[in-house]
């Protein structure tokens, strides 16, 4: 639903009957306040509605770990502007059937950390394991506080209603939760259903062979690298790079 009540404030034009209000400097002035307004609106909106950008980091710093217990703690209770990270790394609850994934094994389970990545799909199914909510029919918990307040309502909801033009999916994730996983240049990430990080991916840079095709010692199921993902954007980083003082040179 649109948060009519957070709206953009807008001046109003002075009606075209004389007088001081009619003169050139008074409805320059005008025209200015209209401006000022439309651009107030447009940073309430993209301000607000961050989280529902899905193009990466959000937060710069996340919070430190003291806040990812006290939100843990307050879920159901007091609601933030912050979420915490549902992937799957997170959950210590085994499936019924028995069949325990890599990401839920007890030495891959993680403390309960702030989501700081608004992201789409895995790039390679669409999906997540912990699913994409959607406003309106996920639990309220998997959403942020969006600023700013609204001003004719006290509700939960109301407060975390977003704007028409953002849409109402949402996926956020932690660092740790995306780390070999998703690229800082173009956005794609894969899931932990769809893709298992190589254990050995932590060494040097690795180089470009003689052939210039491939990359010479990494495997070729690596899909990220250095915070690039190896099948488009560090093939192009390592060629511009490439005997000019870049990356490789």
């Amino acid at each position: 639903m649109p948060r009519s009540d957070r709206g953009a404030y807008h001046s109003h034009t002075a009606p075209s009957h004389g007088g001081v209000l009619h003169s050139q400097g008074a409805q320059i002035g005008a025209q200015w306040n209209q401006k000022s307004g439309d651009t107030l609106a447009d940073e309430m909106v993209h301000g607000g509605d961050k989280w529902y950008s899905a193009s990466g980091r959000v937060l710069a710093k996340a919070p430190t770990a003291d806040w990812d217990s006290t939100i843990l703690a307050c879920q159901r209770i007091i609601n933030f502007d912050v979420v915490l990270c549902q992937g799957p790394h997170h959950s210590d609850m085994l499936p019924s059937d028995g069949n325990v994934g890599l990401c839920q094994k007890s030495n891959s389970h993680k403390p309960p950390r702030v989501a700081t990545y608004s992201i789409r799909g895995c790039h390679s199914c669409g999906r997540a394991p912990e699913g994409i909510s959607r406003f309106g029919s996920s639990s309220l918990d998997r959403f942020p506080l969006l600023a700013p307040p609204p001003l004719h309502s006290s509700t939960t909801k109301a407060a975390k209603t977003p704007f028409v033009v953002s849409g109402s999916r949402l996926l956020l994730r932690c660092v740790d939760c995306l780390s070999n996983r998703f690229c800082e240049s173009c956005q794609k990430w894969w899931c932990e259903d769809c893709y298992e990080v190589p254990e050995n991916d932590h060494g040097a840079p690795h180089q470009w062979d003689t052939a210039g095709t491939t990359l010479g010692g990494l495997e070729k199921n690596v899909k990220v690298h250095m915070g690039l993902c190896v099948e488009d954007c560090l093939v192009a980083e390592m060629m511009s790079g490439a005997g000019s003082n870049g990356m490789w040179g």
